[in-house]
């Protein structure tokens, strides 16, 4: 019998002072007991009980071995029961990598203080970083990613939303240029590469069914989104983009749209985290408020 459990039985034995209805107590024989107190004995070579033919009562050894007993079940049952609140309650420090350029769509939503305001108990680490960190052994809860496709990994991952992506560029950019008269004329144009949304240094577009495959080249490349469209606003450029991420641009003008009648491969968010059992709530919660929040993100 499992040693903890063993113990179990010591303490309850010593609390109703009886093997008989100890054993009614935890639905078992009375032999079964008797046999864990005496393996019990066996192991600590002492005499756990004085007993007589009406009750029993704790040998010395007995009464010292009890008070240890009572504080390690104890501090099992305490452990136990924060293991539970950490799995099942909304509460914990919450770590969480994502990339940089979703703080345009968390600060559009109010995400996060929304999230935090809904669960006051837990506390959110967020790192806003490009790089593909190592969840494991940096001690992320989840990561955030966007990508077209995921790379085989030993992670869960989840999809929580796709992104439309747009050719686009400024007006100012249009002005200064030669004229963009068919989809097959980017190639020539200089464009903004933001990696995520790009294959082999090249486009893909469609349209009716058909596929374009626009090779590209230009001179700058970068996975950090801000800097893309900042130069792209700047009218250094032709780039690809979320429709999300530069909703309020093509509002006010800033960027337009080229070729809308052409759709293009799209951007997936994931949320990314360790392969367990068990997840934590803290962590279910999280990912399930970011869906939901996802479908008001404008593209």
């Amino acid at each position: 019998m499992d040693y903890i459990v063993t113990m179990r039985v010591f303490v309850n034995v010593v609390k109703v002072g009886n093997f008989v209805r100890t054993a009614e107590t935890m639905a078992c024989s009375a032999s079964s007991i008797s046999k864990s107190i005496s393996n019990l004995e066996a192991r600590l070579h002492c005499k756990l009980f004085l007993r007589s033919t009406r009750h029993i009562e704790l040998s010395e050894a007995g009464e010292v071995f009890y008070q240890h007993a009572v504080q390690i079940l104890e501090s099992i049952e305490n452990a136990e029961n924060q293991v539970d609140q950490l799995i099942n309650s909304a509460r914990g420090n919450l770590r969480v990598s994502a990339p940089a350029s979703l703080v345009t769509l968390f600060e559009k939503q109010g995400f996060i203080d929304h999230f935090l305001g809904k669960y006051p108990d837990i506390s959110l680490d967020l790192a806003l970083d490009d790089r593909n960190v190592d969840i494991v052994m940096e001690g992320f809860d989840l990561a955030l990613r966007v990508a077209v496709k995921l790379p085989d990994s030993s992670l869960v991952a989840k999809k929580l939303h796709s992104f439309k992506v747009i050719l686009c560029c400024s007006p100012k950019y249009l002005l200064n240029n030669p004229k963009l008269t068919r989809l097959q004329d980017v190639s020539k144009h200089n464009c903004l590469i933001y990696n995520p949304a790009t294959l082999d240094r090249q486009w893909f577009l469609q349209k009716a069914g058909k596929i374009t495959v626009l090779p590209i080249a230009g001179n700058l490349a970068s996975n950090n989104i801000d800097v893309i469209r900042n130069s792209a606003l700047m009218g250094t450029g032709i780039t690809m983009m979320p429709a999300a991420i530069i909703h309020r641009e093509l509002q006010s003008g800033e960027l337009v749209q080229l070729f809308p009648s052409y759709s293009s491969v799209e951007l997936n968010l994931y949320a990314m985290y360790p392969d367990r059992r068990w997840t934590p709530k803290k962590t279910t919660l999280f990912i399930d408020y970011l869906s939901a929040s996802a479908g008001a993100w404008q593209g």
